[in-house]
């Protein structure tokens, strides 16, 4: 089953101060960092999203046949538009998206642990579990991606099509507390270095 994977990269990081994607993350930027645990997976294609200072963050995407950049120039009207942009860029075969956010990193291991489990469940959405809360990245299957397609801020984005689908979403437990992980302010920079 062809999985392709969406790298959400393109906000301004206001709350951070600084651009989210160029923090130090594991020796690397967190762009870099993302990519190079995404390459350890059976995504077959990864997207990345630009947008706010895209001609920074190009020179730390190594360009190979499983990844592809596109910009998104709407990307101050929200995430919604990036997920768009990346979902207009999915190859052909894909059967599912895993859509990853770039103040979210997570770790090769848990990646593809939610991978087998989407596919081994055929439900049409994946989601990792932390102590009993619902946690990221999603993985959407393809019967989902004409509405992630019509997805806006205003309607919660993937949300609504969660709870659209809340039947069919497969929950995978994880006793793994970076699947909280998420980088909003420098508070949660430093308490997530601290993991």
């Amino acid at each position: 089953m062809s999985i392709a994977a969406i790298l959400l990269a393109a906000g301004e990081s206001t709350r951070m101060g600084q651009n989210k994607a160029r923090l130090p993350w594991k020796g690397k930027t967190l762009l870099e960092y993302q990519l190079d645990q995404l390459r350890q997976t059976t995504v077959d294609e990864t997207i990345v999203v630009l947008g706010f200072e895209a001609d920074k963050l190009l020179p730390l995407i190594k360009k190979t046949a499983r990844v592809s950049v596109t910009i998104n120039p709407d990307y101050p009207s929200g995430r919604c538009s990036s997920i768009k942009a990346g979902m207009r860029m999915l190859p052909a075969p894909s059967e599912s998206v895993i859509i990853l956010a770039i103040d979210q990193p997570r770790p090769y291991h848990l990646l593809e642990e939610m991978i087998e489990w989407h596919q081994n469940c055929g439900n049409l959405i994946t989601l990792p579990v932390y102590e009993g809360r619902r946690c990221h990245p999603p993985i959407f299957s393809r019967p989902l991606f004409p509405e992630l397609l019509e997805i806006s801020e205003e309607k919660m984005g993937l949300r609504h099509v969660t709870l659209r689908h809340r039947a069919q979403v497969a929950e995978l437990i994880t006793s793994s507390p970076i699947a909280l992980v998420d980088l909003n302010n420098p508070g949660d920079y430093e308490r997530a270095l601290d993991l």
